[in-house]
């Protein structure tokens, strides 16, 4: 690590990892509330997510009855799914040979990452905004991050083909968590 801060990397992580204990409109809120909105990403929390292919969803149930064209919140579990898959499949084809960064551009051309001074330093943050897809935020986490740290993901980014877990210890394998480096479970 290069001793900055690297908070939009930990919310990423864990975005990632809360999809996978069964997240609630309560614990995505939350995430909203501790990764974006207090650390001053974005100014409040969003009330709908989208995703392309399941629709947007109210997890602010103030929102749900206001809104047309909502999905029923039963579906948040398949939008939360079809967001961290798109973030782990994006994740996997920037690992070598295919060294595939177009999130980064894309982040970049939307302004959904933009150079700001952080405490006497220039630096990436993420600004991602309410109509963004859910996984268009979560890249801009990554986004923002890998290009202040660049050189840590081309050497250190691993991602599971098996299960998605994305870590950074690349001791034996870019594509094995240590729970599946042993085996082709």
């Amino acid at each position: 690590m290069t001793g900055v801060e690297r908070g939009p990397l930990l919310a990423a992580v864990t975005f990632i990892e809360g999809v996978v204990d069964g997240w609630s409109c309560w614990e995505l809120s939350d995430w909203f509330e501790q990764h974006l909105v207090k650390t001053g990403r974005c100014a409040r929390a969003p009330s709908v997510v989208h995703d392309p292919e399941v629709g947007s969803i109210a997890i602010d149930p103030r929102w749900s009855d206001t809104q047309p064209g909502l999905v029923g919140v039963e579906q948040l579990p398949a939008l939360l799914r079809a967001t961290r898959k798109r973030v782990v499949d994006t994740l996997m084809r920037f690992l070598p040979p295919n060294d595939d960064d177009a999130f980064v551009v894309a982040a970049m051309d939307a302004k959904r990452v933009e150079r700001r001074k952080v405490r006497d330093q220039l630096r990436w943050v993420p600004c991602p905004n309410e109509s963004d897809t859910l996984s268009d935020v979560v890249l801009s986490l990554v986004a923002a991050d890998m290009l202040d740290n660049r050189a840590f993901y081309e050497t250190q980014l691993c991602v599971c083909d098996v299960c998605g877990r994305v870590s950074f210890d690349a001791v034996t394998t870019r594509t094995r968590c240590g729970e599946h480096r042993d085996g082709d479970d």
